[in-house]
């Protein structure tokens, strides 16, 4: 009863099934939220490497022109975006977290900063990558 008319809802941590699990449990928890969660994870630790080997055989082969050079910016501004916003979430969780002796919350909150750290290490990548000097023959100089 104490939840009635609560106005905080947040689709991944505050949703219908959150409120359910914890008016059956106590525990504050959504199984399909950590679902996703974790398969995104798993995905997204899967794409960095693949991106970068890709880049760096483009820019081996001399097949990164202007315009590739330029679609690839765009996607290092777009990390930029993310990483931007995983630091506000971030921050944001942080302030919630108050005295730190909710466990969850500053699981959470570790998930973030390495997904943080990992997007920052991607976003430094390609940028020294994309700074490579090209050879006359077309071909990157390492």
């Amino acid at each position: 009863m104490s939840r009635l008319g609560e106005q905080n809802y947040n689709l991944l941590f505050n949703n219908c099934e959150h409120f359910a699990t914890w008016c059956k449990t106590g525990r504050h928890r959504s199984g399909q939220v950590d679902s996703v969660l974790e398969r995104a994870r798993h995905w997204s630790g899967l794409m960095p490497s693949a991106l970068m080997r890709g880049l760096e055989l483009l820019v081996q082969r001399g097949l990164l022109d202007d315009d590739a050079r330029a679609i690839a910016r765009q996607g290092v501004d777009k990390l930029e975006q993310l990483r931007q916003s995983l630091l506000r979430k971030l921050e944001g969780l942080l302030e919630r977290a108050g005295d730190g002796t909710d466990r969850r919350m500053l699981l959470t909150g570790q998930s973030l900063a390495d997904e943080l750290a990992a997007v920052e290490e991607l976003k430094t990548r390609i940028d020294a990558l994309l700074q490579l000097p090209e050879s006359p023959d077309g071909a990157s100089r390492n």
